[in-house]
């Protein structure tokens, strides 16, 4: 895994999904979360050293499903007969005009990919199907 492809797809997350923001070019939680008062050493990208690990860590990425709540989601694992990586994993987010479906190597990965596709289509988490 490119662990600085990771932090960026971490970063975009945060911002688009999860309601993180730049400011002067480092980017912070939102207002009402605890972690804004928390100390942190920027990196040259301008990510956090406590950014959540969303495309790393399952326990992270389920916060991103969070988000989605009301909207129907189906997570599928694939693996090759023989058992060998890579193993192919899928997150389908159904919203009311369409569907996304992201995937990687790992259910957070593809979490991460579903949820930025979503935003890309002007659908907000947070919003359910119908409203």
């Amino acid at each position: 895994m490119d662990t600085t492809t990771d932090r960026k797809l971490d970063a975009m997350v945060a911002e688009k999904v999860m309601g993180w923001s730049l400011h002067g070019g480092l980017l912070v939680p939102p207002k009402d979360s605890p972690m804004r008062m928390w100390n942190a050493r920027w990196d040259e990208s301008g990510f956090p050293d406590w950014l959540p690990r969303y495309s790393t860590f399952i326990s992270d990425a389920w916060k991103v499903l969070e988000k989605f709540e009301g909207f129907s989601i189906d997570l599928h694992r694939f693996a090759d007969p023989q058992g060998y990586p890579p193993h192919l994993c899928e997150c389908i987010i159904w919203f009311e005009d369409g569907v996304e479906i992201g995937t990687g190597e790992t259910m957070p990965m593809a979490i991460c990919n579903a949820a930025i596709k979503v935003f890309a289509t002007g659908v907000h988490p947070n919003v359910p199907m119908g409203k």
